[in-house]
């Protein structure tokens, strides 16, 4: 049989202790690892912000084909290039109409590869020659020191028993309850947030 560890007193001090006998129906309210783990452990999960290179690069290549097959597009110079080193986009439109066209296509090609389009900074308009415009594009990944504190100053405010701690370029969440976790995570999934946001590493 088994038995546990209970303390006797006196007159309201303590005294002693003894062992006594545990049925064995009652054994697994008795486990010591069962009372530590749900004493101590903590749920947690990393928010962080990834670029999948290779996804863009679906999708640019996708959003050229397209563009060249368009009747308005024929006999039109434009440019839509990956720089998968810098992390950037090139972008060259011989106008306005031309540019928004070139945008809103990239925006489509990219939520086909289950991209968000927040992952471009479109960053300013440049004049090339002809009077063609030009973009320099900033590809976006990690989560910037602003948008980690609008992070943890979201959870803070939310009132759910999670702790957001700021480490490097994510926001680790930290909880009791995995329920509390995932309404956390839900709130910033609907939250407008300027870069897109995933969920790493959660431990139960």
């Amino acid at each position: 049989g088994r038995t546990r560890l209970v303390s006797q007193r006196k007159d309201g001090e303590r005294w002693g202790a003894r062992m006594i006998p545990v049925p064995p129906d009652q054994w697994q309210r008795y486990r010591p690892d069962d009372l530590f783990s749900r004493s101590y452990d903590m749920a947690t999960v990393d928010v962080v912000s990834k670029l999948d290179l290779q996804a863009v690069d679906n999708a640019i290549n996708s959003a050229n084909r397209k563009l060249s097959q368009r009747y308005d597009f024929k006999g039109v110079e434009f440019e839509i290039e990956l720089n998968k080193k810098d992390k950037s986009l090139r972008v060259v439109a011989p106008d306005e109409m031309k540019l928004k066209a070139i945008q809103e296509t990239v925006v489509g090609t990219l939520q086909d590869q289950k991209v968000s389009p927040k992952v471009i900074d479109w960053g300013d308009r440049e004049a090339a020659s002809l009077g063609a415009i030009r973009l320099k594009c900033n590809l976006i990944e990690g989560l910037e020191k602003d948008v980690a504190k609008k992070i943890t100053a979201m959870v803070k405010d939310s009132g759910l028993k999670v702790k957001a701690s700021i480490q490097g370029e994510q926001v680790r969440l930290e909880g009791k309850k995995i329920d509390d976790l995932q309404a956390v995570m839900q709130l910033l999934r609907e939250a407008d947030l300027p870069v897109p946001v995933q969920f790493d590493n959660m431990k139960r």
